[in-house]
C-alpha cells in the first residue's frame, strides 16, 4: 500500500463531472475549483487508509476496492494509486463517468444503476467505500442499496459509507421514524425523487445495517469522520477487523487562502491550519515538489477569525505565511503539495495542484 504523501493522482478532470462543476459554481474560479476539487478527494482518501491500516493491517496488499458511486473518479485516482489500479473498481451510473474512469484513470469499471434492483455485479470486494451516496437516498432504497452492497463483499470485508447526521437538521422538524428526504440537490442530471438529500438518526442506520445483513456484524461510527462533513459509519462482520476498535482519526483542520506562482517562480503561501485537539496542536506546515521536501514554515500568526468562527479559542494563532523561490525548472506538470502537521505526527493535507494551476497569470 503507497503512503498518501508519495501518491501522484491523475490531475485530468472530466468536464461533466458534478463534483467539480458544483465546487466551481460554489467558488466562481476554475483555479480554486480544481484545487477544492483534489484536496477533497486526498482527505476522503485519507480516511479510506485509516480504515484499511487498522482493520487490514499497514502492509496490506492485493485488496480488492470498490468505490461505489464514484462518479468521474474524485476519490478512485487516489485510490488508484494507492492500492493498485488493477486492484480498485468504479462503479457509477452517471453517463461517461465510467468510460473517463477506465481510460484515463486505468482501473476497473462497472455499471450501476438507478435503483438497487439494477445493480447485477458478480465481483466481491475486500473494501467497498460509499462516500456521499447514502446521504441523498430515500427511505425506500436505503435499506436496499445497503443490501445490495453487502451482497457484494467478502467474508471478513469491509464496508464503509457516510450519511448525513440527524445534527445537521433542526430537531423540531425532524421526523420521528429517523429519515427526512427533500428532493433537492446539487445534481443537474439525477433525478431528485431517486437522488435528494437525505438526514438521518443513527437508530434508523443502524436498524437499515441490521436487516441488510443476514448475520450480527460489528459498527463503529465515526462522527464527521468523512472529510469533517458527514459522519462515517463502518462495518465488518468480521471482529478480527477490529471495527468496534476503530479509532477517530486526528482532528485535523485548515484552508488555503492564497497559493499563486509568479511568472518569475515564486511561490507565495498563505491560510491558516490546525487541530481540533487543543493537546496536539498543527505547528508546522510543509511544502514539497514531486514528493521532495521543498520548505518549512510554522504555523503561528494571529487568526481570531478561525477562532471565532469554528469557536475554538485556541486556534487563534493558526494562521500562516510562506514566500520563496521555486527551483528551475518551473515545469507545469509538477505538483506541489502543501500540508499540516501535529506535534504528534498527524498530517493533513490541504493541497496538492500542479504548477500550471498556479501559476499567475
Amino acid at each position: 500500500m503507497v503512503p498518501l504523501s508519495e501518491v501522484k493522482p491523475c490531475q485530468e478532470i472530466d468536464p461533466r463531472d458534478e463534483m467539480f462543476l458544483y465546487v466551481l459554481r460554489r467558488l466562481g474560479q476554475p483555479r480554486l475549483a480544481r484545487m477544492q476539487y483534489m484536496r477533497q478527494g486526498a482527505r476522503a482518501c485519507s480516511t479510506v487508509v485509516h480504515v484499511v491500516r487498522h482493520c487490514f493491517g499497514h502492509d496490506a496488499v492485493d485488496l480488492r476496492v470498490l468505490d461505489f458511486a464514484s462518479g468521474f473518479g474524485r476519490v478512485t485516482r487516489y485510490l488508484a494509486e494507492i492500492f493498485g489500479k488493477q486492484n480498485v473498481w468504479a462503479c457509477d451510473l452517471q453517463a461517461g463517468s465510467m468510460e473517463f474512469c477506465r481510460s484515463t484513470l486505468g482501473v476497473n469499471v462497472l455499471p450501476s444503476g438507478p435503483r438497487p434492483e439494477c445493480l447485477t455485479i458478480a465481483e466481491h470486494f475486500d473494501l467497498i467505500f460509499v462516500s456521499s451516496l447514502f446521504s441523498h437516498l430515500p427511505r425506500k432504497t436505503f435499506g436496499p442499496w445497503l443490501t445490495a452492497l453487502a451482497g457484494i463483499l467478502r467474508p471478513g470485508g469491509v464496508i464503509a459509507f457516510s450519511v448525513h447526521g440527524q445534527d445537521m437538521v433542526d430537531p423540531a422538524i425532524f421526523p420521528a421514524d429517523g429519515h427526512l428526504f427533500v428532493a433537492d440537490s446539487e445534481s443537474d442530471v439525477l433525478d431528485v425523487e431517486d437522488y435528494g438529500t437525505a438526514y438521518v438518526s443513527d437508530a434508523f442506520v443502524q436498524e437499515s445495517i441490521r436487516c441488510a445483513f443476514s448475520k450480527p456484524v460489528d459498527v463503529r461510527l465515526l462522527h464527521k469522520g468523512l472529510c469533517g462533513a458527514q459522519d462515517l459509519y463502518v462495518i465488518s462482520g468480521d471482529p478480527a477487523r477490529g471495527v468496534a476498535r476503530l479509532p477517530d482519526q486526528p482532528s485535523l483542520t485548515g484552508h488555503v487562502d492564497s497559493c499563486v506562482i509568479t511568472p518569475a517562480g515564486q511561490l507565495r503561501l498563505s491560510g491558516w491550519a490546525g487541530s481540533l485537539d487543543p493537546a496536539d496542536p498543527a505547528d508546522v506546515i510543509h511544502v514539497a515538489l514531486d514528493g521532495l521536501p521543498l520548505a518549512r514554515c510554522a504555523i503561528r500568526l494571529e487568526r481570531p477569525d478561525v477562532a471565532a468562527v469554528l469557536g475554538k479559542p485556541h486556534l487563534r494563532w493558526s494562521g500562516f505565511v510562506l514566500e520563496l523561490g521555486l527551483p528551475l525548472p518551473h515545469d507545469g506538470t509538477r505538483l506541489l503539495e502543501v500540508k499540516s502537521q501535529t506535534k504528534k505526527g498527524g498530517e493533513d493535507q490541504l493541497l496538492l495542484a500542479s504548477v500550471a494551476d498556479l501559476v499567475q497569470d
